[in-house]
């Protein structure tokens, strides 16, 4: 599903499962996961993943600001590749 091609490209990436709980706002009541990357000793990247307890492909995704381009990309080209299989254009970021 999309949560384990999300998860197994984050942790290619460098990135770590650092915390997961239920989700809030707009992901209220979801399983949601944190991920950070250390850029430096007090700096993280971070990822944010809720996924709908109903529908594992459906998530959720924050990105905190300094998150690479590259990395949101990748994520963004996963969470639509339903859509580019059905012949539609993805919408990556």
């Amino acid at each position: 599903m999309k949560f384990e091609q999300i998860d197994a490209a984050l942790n290619k990436a460098g990135f770590q499962l650092v915390k997961d709980g239920i989700g809030f706002g707009v992901a209220e009541g979801w399983p949601s996961y944190l991920y950070q990357k250390g850029i430096s000793e007090r700096v993280f990247q971070t990822i944010q993943v809720a996924v709908s307890p109903k529908d594992a492909n459906i998530v959720h995704l924050c990105f905190s600001l300094n998150v690479p381009v590259s990395v949101r990309d990748l994520i963004y080209a996963i969470t639509n590749e339903e859509n580019v299989e059905n012949g539609m254009k993805a919408d990556i970021r």
